[in-house]
């Protein structure tokens, strides 16, 4: 699955938000947000292979 401009921004944005407002080193906050773009990559995977099952 390829990674899009917007997966670019959600894990920058997430990665920002942790650093700042949850006060993990940048190096924490960009595992975390690692961590959460596998799972949106995962969700959006999901969702098209159920997609095609459906036609």
């Amino acid at each position: 699955m390829e990674i899009t401009e917007d997966d670019k921004e959600f894990f920058e944005e997430r990665a920002a938000i942790m650093e700042y407002e949850g006060g993990l080193s940048r190096e924490e906050a960009e595992r975390e947000a690692r961590k959460l773009m596998r799972r949106r990559i995962q969700r959006r995977a999901y969702l098209i292979d159920e997609a095609k099952q459906e036609d």
